[in-house]
């Protein structure tokens, strides 16, 4: 089976940085924890990587 990537990235939002991170499925985190460690232990399968346009959009979106 193939390894799931997470990609994510932090956004500044108006109560604290927000951790935003996605799939090619779909949005998997939203959460004011900025350390992507906690994508690594909530999902110890996948492969965590820093945003590469995926998860941006969603990201303005939640601060939308």
């Amino acid at each position: 089976a193939a390894v799931p990537t997470i990609r994510y990235l932090v956004a500044e939002s108006a109560v604290g940085p927000l951790l935003v991170a996605g799939t090619a499925r779909g949005l998997c985190w939203i959460g004011f924890e900025p350390d992507p460690a906690v994508l690594r232990r909530r999902y110890p399968s996948a492969a965590v990587t820093p945003d590469d346009g995926t998860v941006e959009d969603w990201a303005r979106q939640a601060l939308a």
